[in-house]
């Protein structure tokens, strides 16, 4: 390591003062500390040139104990991976512009994308979700397909319901795009069954869909090496799927047409009916979609894979795998060419049952999917037998666990070489989209949010942390209902499991939204929220990701790095010792008015950078997803998010805090109850008995609680648009007149006195009121109230902006 050493000496003082306070109890010497630094670093950089000395450590070391002593950073925690560190700068890095430019320079591209010029283009927008993108692509579509003439346009979002609202917007009154537009729906009604069914014999096709049989040459049309049509199914001219792919005549809407898939289309071979397009539009991530792994019996493979020149060449590729030997080299040394493999796959397809055209039944032998798993095998490995410098199979990897042989299989986006291609994706990875469509003139908007976001540090937000703590299940719910009870609209995302739990949970309110990740994207449902709560993050299983790379890089120059986290292993105990990915110091993203110190967590991290991007896809990229579902670039006002997982995201954070501290204490509660509460141990017992009768209770709760600090008083779940104001006062109690404060809540609408600058957002205030509250009581609490109330006044604490 040469470059970007300084940073590393600093990371090399953050794990020494960590190690040294773990094992002195919370006491590090200097001499310690400087001695450890040095001897990480020395470990891990080229320090040939002599830049650095141990004097440079003994300086990082003596600024991390002058942190720890003076409170700023305390380098411990349960886990590594909750310990708050400084660095020098985010992981995440935006080039974050206004609302008003980041949407000029959309408006420029997709001008530029949809003029008459050279083409083909390829154009890549990353570009902040909720900005807008899809609908000014929907009004330019519209406005180049004015005046054209026999073009064809293909769609691709992530679901169908976002393929309706395409067709809905695309066939608005008024502004209806001059082009036939086809929903295009599968054969069978999907896989959930939701879906008009658009075959005559759809249950005929779901059988030849289990058997992986080819559906359009056994089902719609046999055609014979290029010769015409012998066949055809009875219903083949007036099937509803066979007429979504005919194209309009010239006199209707000039010829045009628009279709519009679901993503999974992008992964399978179009059927020859299928006209290339001319422009095709991706709409959201689409990349990871692309790959997949498929897994077949070590024992089958065994059985199937044999010739008489190389009887036992399927064992000889299973212990292989098993035993973790170099599998293409193994072949070599067995004298095994591409010619053999390319044989054996011959072989093995002419035993596949063969499926008369027509027939009423499709009838396979239990051993028909091994078979066809086998022939994708040697395909795999006869393609990577042919990169002379490769020694082990990519795609071809072993799980112990199962004995099973997994097959990482890939797919390519089959875009013409002539059609122009744009992509919309607020979370585009340049490297992995090139990987997917090949080269691209890739462009990223950053535009500011309206969100004011707070992040704990002190937990990773596992799966197994909510599932194994229903207490904090509890506390969540009863947080989120007490934004509800206020009128404000929560929305909460999670894993699957949480979401299920609390949609069935007899406490949620009812005004709280609930949804999983991945399956967010391109959604509005919860544009309406003003808070957001993501519980967690996704975290797909290393080895998934690990596989999903390997389908995808296998054939790069540089062969991927396959850390030990994604091997699958056997026992307990080795699972234990190879379980986590390495982990990698990484700086949260300040907002402008958030934190003065630049802080950061260590995150587990594959060492490819390849098989990081995908990760990134995966887990970081829904939680960016999950966020702008509050759709915050349009807001009119300042919306709250709580993301409750301390993963920098690129997303700036106004306020970081250990998870205890983010769940309401008991006067905040009832701050968001009541609307209102006291700010002084004697006003508790004066106006809320029922909180502190006594008032030792009350100095305490007020000493523990956020209300006794104006700064955390501007952040209290209220209506953004508002705020609170304190009403200051003066009473007797046992003849001693003193000062007092009591907080109430704004919620808008009627009152009778202004507040500067406050008029405008709410209306008026009800100071009077408030002032004949604390002279009378609570109505609902008896023996509350002042008595006599001299000298009100009150000041208003906007909200942050």
């Amino acid at each position: 390591m040469v470059d970007g050493r300084e940073r590393y000496l600093l990371q090399c003082s953050n794990e020494a003062m960590t190690v040294s306070l773990r094992k002195s109890g919370k006491q590090a010497s200097l001499d310690k500390v400087a001695s450890l630094t040095w001897e990480l670093f020395e470990r891990s950089v080229d320090n040939t040139d002599g830049k650095w000395s141990a004097d440079d450590a003994a300086r990082e070391a003596r600024r991390r104990l002058e942190e720890f002593k003076s409170g700023t950073w305390t380098f411990s925690g349960s886990n590594k991976e909750d310990i708050l560190y400084p660095v020098d700068e985010p992981y995440h890095k935006p080039l974050v512009v206004e609302r008003e430019v980041g949407l000029k320079q959309l408006e420029h591209h997709l001008s530029a994308f949809f003029s008459d010029g050279e083409g083909p283009k390829r154009l890549a927008l990353r570009i902040t979700m909720g900005a807008g993108k899809t609908h000014r692509t929907i009004e330019h579509l519209k406005q180049s397909l004015t005046s054209s003439f026999n073009r064809r346009v293909e769609i691709y979002v992530p679901y169908h319901s976002l393929a309706a609202e395409y067709e809905q917007k695309l066939l608005a009154e008024g502004s209806r795009v001059n082009a036939r537009v086809v929903h295009v729906f599968p054969r069978t009604g999907g896989s959930r069954g939701d879906l008009p069914v658009m075959c005559g014999r759809a249950d005929h096709v779901r059988a030849l869909e289990e058997a992986e049989l080819p559906v359009f040459k056994h089902a719609c049309r046999s055609d014979t090496d290029g010769e015409s049509c012998v066949q055809r199914c009875p219903l083949y001219d007036h099937c509803g799927y066979i007429q979504q792919f005919a194209d309009p005549p010239i006199d209707e809407l000039n010829g045009n047409v628009v279709r519009i898939f679901a993503h999974n289309y992008l992964s399978l071979p179009r059927n020859p009916i299928q006209r290339d397009p001319d422009t095709v539009i991706i709409d959201e991530a689409f990349v990871t979609g692309l790959a997949k792994a498929v897994r077949v019996r070590r024992a089958h493979l065994s059985q199937l894979i044999r010739t008489v020149s190389f009887p036992r060449l399927g064992k000889l590729i299973g212990e292989a795998l098993e035993e973790g030997r170099p599998v293409l080299d193994v072949l070599r040394d067995e004298g095994v060419a591409e010619v053999d493999l390319r044989a054996v796959e011959k072989d093995i397809r002419e035993t596949l049952t063969h499926v008369p055209f027509g027939a009423n039944a499709v009838s396979i032998s239990n051993d028909e999917i091994p078979r066809r798993r086998a022939v994708t095998a040697l395909r795999l490995l006869r393609e990577e037998l042919g990169l002379s410098d490769r020694k082990r199979a990519e795609r071809v990897t072993y799980d112990p666990v199962k004995d099973d042989v997994v097959l990482c299989v890939g797919s390519e986006v089959e875009v013409p070489d002539d059609a122009n291609l744009l992509v919309l994706d607020a979370t585009a990875d340049e490297q992995l989209l090139e990987k997917a469509v090949g080269p691209v003139e890739f462009h990223r908007i950053d535009i500011r949010q309206r969100a004011w976001v707070t992040q704990v540090y002190d937990r990773t937000g596992s799966n197994t942390f909510w599932n194994n703590n229903l207490d904090e299940v509890g506390n969540l719910i009863r947080v989120v209902n007490a934004w509800a009870e206020i009128g404000e609209k929560p929305l909460v995302v999670g894993h699957k499991a949480l979401c299920d739990y609390l949609r069935e949970h007899d406490g949620l309110h009812a005004e709280v939204i609930v949804a999983h990740f991945m399956s967010l994207r391109g959604s509005n449902a919860a544009k309406e929220c003003t808070v957001a709560f993501i519980a967690g993050r996704n975290q797909p299983p290393s080895a998934t990701v690990d596989e999903m790379a390997r389908a995808l890089f296998w054939a790069d120059d540089e062969p991927l790095f396959h850390d030990e986290a994604t091997q699958r292993v056997q026992t307990d105990r080795r699972a234990k010792k190879g379980g986590f990915l390495p982990v990698q110091l990484r700086g949260f993203l300040n907002a402008e008015n958030g934190p003065r110190e630049q802080h950061g967590v260590m995150v587990h991290a594959f060492s490819d950078a390849r098989i990081e991007a995908i990760h990134a896809q995966m887990r970081e990229a829904e939680t960016v997803q999950a966020v702008a579902r509050l759709r915050l670039v349009h807001a009119e006002a300042m919306k709250r998010v709580f993301l409750l997982s301390n993963l920098p995201v690129e997303i700036p954070v106004h306020r970081l805090c250990k998870f205890d501290e983010l769940m309401p204490d008991p006067l905040e509660l009832a701050l968001l109850k009541k609307g209102n509460v006291p700010l002084t141990p004697l006003g508790l017992r004066k106006m809320r008995p029922d909180l502190h009768p006594s008032s030792e209770a009350a100095k305490k709760a007020l000493q523990r609680s956020v209300l006794g600090r104006e700064d955390q008083l501007r952040m209290l779940p209220s209506l953004m648009r508002s705020g609170c104001v304190v009403v200051r006062f003066k009473a007797r109690n046992n003849n001693r007149l003193k000062e007092h404060k009591h907080l109430f809540l704004l919620h808008g609408g009627e009152a009778k006195q202004e507040i500067p600058g406050l008029s405008e957002r709410v209306g008026r205030v009800p100071f009077s009121e408030w002032v004949e509250f604390l002279r009378r009581g609570d109505p609902a609490l008896p023996d509350t109230g002042w008595g006599e109330v001299l000298d009100p006044s009150m000041e208003w604490l906007p909200m942050m902006s």
